[in-house]
């Protein structure tokens, strides 16, 4: 495969998303509303993969392969600060299936996408809004150098 980084000690590959993966990457994160503590509009697979073919463009997704199926992701924008010219990069998504869930997988993919930020020379903001396990999500941002800047609050939701 053109593009594939391959790890060692490890029988996951990941690779930046290609429009190919469309398919099999909507079917990965429809299922990120199950598992999460907040009540999420309902799930429009045209619009997510339309939002997703303009991310992979920019080469801002990366996936996790384990025997050739996608097991993770983590994608997201480059927008500037709403008060400012500088830019960052945030994620948008963020999900690993919950049998694959470790911290080696984790750590993968986060840091393949701080190598994006890096390469784009703009700082990494990365967050959740599924309200689940916030102090063991703490904890791995920490352990990877992370800092906290704040969190998030939602009503109706």
């Amino acid at each position: 495969m053109n593009g594939v980084k391959k790890l060692t000690n490890s029988d996951y590959i990941l690779v930046k998303a290609k429009d190919s993966n469309i398919a099999e990457l909507i079917n990965l994160l429809v299922l990120m509303p199950d598992e999460a503590n907040t009540i999420y509009p309902p799930y429009n697979k045209q619009v997510g993969a339309r939002y997703i073919k303009g991310l992979i463009s920019q080469e801002l997704v990366l996936l996790l392969f384990k025997e050739q199926k996608i097991v993770g992701t983590v994608g997201g924008s480059i927008s500037r600060w709403w008060w400012s010219e500088s830019k960052m990069l945030f994620n948008t998504f963020f999900f690993v299936k919950e049998e694959q869930r470790t911290y080696d997988n984790a750590k993968k993919l986060i840091m393949g996408f701080n190598q994006i930020a890096e390469k784009n020379l703009v700082p990494l903001i990365m967050g959740t809004s599924d309200a689940k396990d916030m102090e063991r999500k703490d904890m791995l941002f920490e352990k990877l150098g992370f800092r906290k800047i704040g969190g998030q609050y939602g009503i109706g939701v």
